[in-house]
């Protein structure tokens, strides 16, 4: 069972009000908590309360542009905005133009969206994992069903072959971690033959 914030706001001034009994004098009751531990184990934070789905975030960032429109042109929106809890390792618009030229607008031809979606869900977790989370050596699970490995050097989170530039951007419904470039799914006998 899943609590909302707000129940738990509720429940606790409600638990205030009635433990200053009859008393007429007006008490101020302030809530503080570092963070509210629900009953799935994920945690809200005062960063997190309020800062939207994954996918609200990367529009409202002015870093991820590109990306926006290259998850809506792969028709993953959805999959950014549901309830389920994911990690995304996201490209900057820079990353995006260090594509050698015309590249991106290729990949986002109607015709290429299952190219684009194979690339885009590469960059997906399931579960939220914060760069505190990673070791050296770590594999992940990507959502084209590829892994990542995670890389620690030099005072540097690597996914793969991409550097994490900016970790933990929260969201209502997962981490973004910006990397500096698109990671390419490695190419297997699956993807091959499709082309």
């Amino acid at each position: 069972m899943k609590f909302t914030l707000l129940s738990i706001v509720i429940v606790l001034l409600s638990f205030a009000m009635f433990s200053c009994g009859g008393s007429s004098e007006k008490e101020t009751v302030n809530i503080e908590a570092d963070s509210i531990l629900l009953m799935d184990e994920a945690v809200i934070t005062p960063e997190t309360v309020g800062a939207g789905t994954t996918m609200e975030v990367l529009r409202t960032n002015g870093s991820f542009n590109t990306l926006v429109q290259a998850i809506e042109a792969a028709g993953l929106t959805d999959t950014f905005t549901s309830q389920n809890t994911l990690t995304l390792f996201a490209p900057t618009d820079e990353a995006f133009e260090s594509l050698p030229a015309g590249r991106v607008d290729e990949l986002l031809k109607p015709e290429n969206r299952e190219g684009l979606k194979a690339i885009l869900t590469y960059h997906v977790a399931e579960g939220r994992i914060m760069s505190d989370d990673m070791a050296d050596g770590m594999v992940i699970n990507t959502l084209n069903g590829q892994e990542l490995t995670i890389h620690l050097m030099d005072n540097m989170i690597m996914a793969s072959e991409v550097t994490i530039v900016s970790p933990d951007l929260p969201s209502n419904n997962g981490v973004i971690h910006a990397v500096n470039n698109v990671i390419i799914p490695p190419i297997t006998s699956n993807t091959s033959a499709k082309k």
